[in-house]
């Protein structure tokens, strides 16, 4: 995660995403139950041989623990090319909308897949490394 980031000094005033940010997220990782990005399209403009800018549009599904959170979200990034690949030197999280599910998906009934497509599935049992910590 952090590879992926720039160095930026000074760094980027809060709400703007930077190095700084990804390191705190990357210390808080562990407590931020199961995330699933969708990223529908990513558009890119390049400036020049070692600046662009990109709009990322994503929808996001967030298990907090007692509540699940949908997201429509659009990226507003700055990339910069340091000689060995590029890298995000800042990126806007702009929220077009967060909508807490009325229940949460996985207090559901078993699905008994492929017998059903409603229902609770057999994630994150069925795959360790997916279960909270």
């Amino acid at each position: 995660m952090l590879a992926l980031w720039a160095p930026l000094d000074p760094p980027a005033p809060p709400p703007a995403l930077d190095a700084t940010w990804a390191r705190s997220l990357v210390a808080r990782w562990q407590s931020l139950g199961t995330t699933m990005l969708h990223v529908t399209n990513h558009l890119v403009w390049f400036d020049d041989h070692n600046h662009a800018r990109g709009r990322v549009f994503c929808l996001a599904q967030l298990d907090r623990g007692d509540t699940f959170i949908d997201q429509s979200i659009v990226y507003e990034d700055r990339y910069v090319n340091l000689g060995d690949g590029w890298r995000f030197e800042v990126r806007r999280h702009l929220l077009w909308f967060g909508a807490a599910r009325p229940a949460h998906p996985m207090d559901q009934p078993p699905a008994d897949w492929p017998a059903s497509q409603l229902g609770r599935g057999t994630l994150p049992e069925d795959l360790p490394d997916l279960r909270p910590a």
